[in-house]
């Protein structure tokens, strides 16, 4: 179950590469994701894809599959995948967008899987 108002911001990013890594680090299974486009046609639905990754030493980035389609000037909660201690994410924005804001908020307590 994922609890309505418990939800604390991460990051706040303007993005205008196409693929953005996050510098952050995250950990829990729930992330709440909300994309803001001022210049988007309102035709436009698909803001990107994230992906979620993380480091093995001495061998590089491990990324998972599938990816998560997230959607424009909307609220997208995605569920990923337990690593522990921390993974990381990655964002590629739809080619036709030139700027966005992306904001990543984490649950404030606890979700169980």
């Amino acid at each position: 179950m994922i609890p309505g108002g418990s939800w604390a911001l991460k990051t706040s990013l303007n993005l205008s590469s196409n693929s953005t890594e996050l510098n952050q680090s995250f950990s829990t299974t729930h992330l709440v994701i909300k994309t803001t486009c001022k210049d988007c046609k309102a035709t436009w639905h698909k803001a990107g894809y994230l992906y979620q990754f993380f480091e093995i030493p001495l061998i590089g980035k491990a990324e998972f599959q599938p990816r998560f389609l997230i959607i424009l000037n909307k609220l997208t909660v995605v569920r990923l995948n337990t690593v522990k201690p921390t993974y990381k994410l990655r964002f590629e924005m739809e080619p036709w967008i030139t700027s966005l804001n992306l904001q990543i908020y984490e649950p404030s307590v606890s979700i169980e899987s």
